[in-house]
């Protein structure tokens, strides 16, 4: 009894972790580097693909840790390294000192992702509650999105007066975060029934990178669907993100100042604070099998729309890209957690992770260098036609 009391406690906790963690206060980082740094689009994509490259190799034993030594110490590990991050973006100078932030920013990356949402899927399952998980993480990421979108306005007001502000206040999130964790329950783990020794691998001590990363591909080269589901999202999701980061700068070029920018997200996010909230009934709506065919399309026409370069469809364009990018989580965690053993859980996630990073060190410089050497339409336009094919490969793989 006294258990389920604390872990109910842990829920109410994990959500202000959550809106906390997630306040957009550093989402502008693009935008600083490039007006306040005088970074280029090319070096901020070699910076991405730093973090991506750093957050790859880590992901994977960022996850094991977790599930060895528990939740609670690797969220506390990587409030550290955040705000070692952030030590850096404030009094960097260089491409070099940019470098050491994004390899920490990485690290603090790797020890949240998996980890968060694994601490809430066995809170829920030690409360005999995880069938209601879809609901409860579309409720954590409708404050999520609210959270976001308010740190945005405050970013945008304070890269019109003093942008450093933004990592100086984002240092005090960690902090209230750290506190937060602390008061948290560590969730007991049940073990599946059918779990055996090649799931249980992580569990051993001294257990090898290489080991970790095995027993990973071993359990996605057994569930045909667990494979797909996280192939299918790491795609979209990081043509979306990479859509949405460079963006910043897109509005730069149309002659919108920080301030206005932060507006102009904040008003399109409004839509997708209500695609979070709402995410399980569009789910309901569309179903599992309608997804790979829903969600490419929304993407690519996101991106064909922004490339046309009238304000009107932009707008409308970023607004489908907010929109999915909000419902995706939510989905995806939902179908990927159900699929996962409990022992494997935060090695598994991270293994997702590590995919998405993988994806992003490809994509974001690349996209980085034909906005450079051409311009921000033709690099959207060129994304868009990508995703119809991967859209298509995917919609033809569902049938089978």
């Amino acid at each position: 009894m006294e258990n389920h009391i604390a872990l109910h406690k842990n829920i109410s906790l994990a959500k202000k972790y959550a809106f906390i963690q997630y306040f957009g206060i550093t989402s502008l980082w693009l935008l600083y580097l490039s007006s306040f740094k005088g970074m280029t689009l090319v070096q901020i994509g070699f910076l991405e693909a730093i973090f991506h490259i750093t957050s790859f190799v880590f992901e994977v034993p960022s996850g094991a840790l977790a599930d060895r030594f528990g939740f609670k110490k690797i969220l506390l590990f990587g409030k550290v390294m955040a705000i070692i991050s952030s030590i850096w973006m404030i009094y960097g100078q260089s491409f070099s000192h940019f470098a050491v932030a994004f390899v920490f920013s990485a690290l603090s990356y790797n020890f949240n992702s998996g980890t968060y949402e694994a601490l809430v899927f066995e809170t829920m399952k030690g409360l005999d509650e995880e069938s209601g998980y879809l609901d409860k993480l579309a409720h954590i990421n409708f404050l999520i999105e609210i959270s976001a979108q308010s740190g945005v306005i405050l970013a945008g007001i304070l890269a019109d007066t003093y942008f450093p502000a933004v990592y100086m206040v984002n240092i005090v999130l960690c902090l209230l975060n750290m506190f937060l964790i602390y008061r948290m329950v560590e969730p007991i783990k049940r073990l599946d029934s059918q779990s055996d020794e090649t799931v249980g691998l992580s569990k051993k001590v001294g257990q090898s990178y290489t080991r970790i990363l095995g027993n990973a591909w071993q359990l996605l080269k057994r569930h045909k669907e667990l494979r797909g589901w996280i192939l299918f999202f790491v795609l979209l999701d990081s043509f979306a993100a990479t859509y949405y980061f460079y963006f910043q700068n897109y509005l730069s070029v149309l002659g919108y100042n920080g301030k206005a920018t932060s507006f102009y997200l904040f008003a399109a996010a409004l839509f997708g604070i209500f695609g979070a909230k709402f995410s399980p009934s569009i789910e309901q709506k569309i179903r599992k099998n309608r997804i790979p065919y829903a969600f490419p399309i929304v993407v690519s026409l996101s991106l064909l729309l922004s490339s046309l370069g009238n304000q009107l469809l932009i707008f409308v364009g970023f607004v489908l890209s907010i929109i999915f990018s909000a419902v995706s989580p939510t989905i995806a965690s939902a179908y990927i957690n159900q699929l996962i053993p409990s022992e494997e859980r935060a090695t598994l996630l991270s293994a997702n992770s590590m995919a998405y990073s993988l994806c992003m060190i490809i994509l974001f410089p690349g996209i980085g260098g034909v906005i450079d050497l051409l311009d921000f339409r033709i690099a959207y336009l060129t994304m868009g036609l990508a995703i119809m094919v991967v859209g298509g490969t995917f919609a033809v793989a569902a049938k089978k």
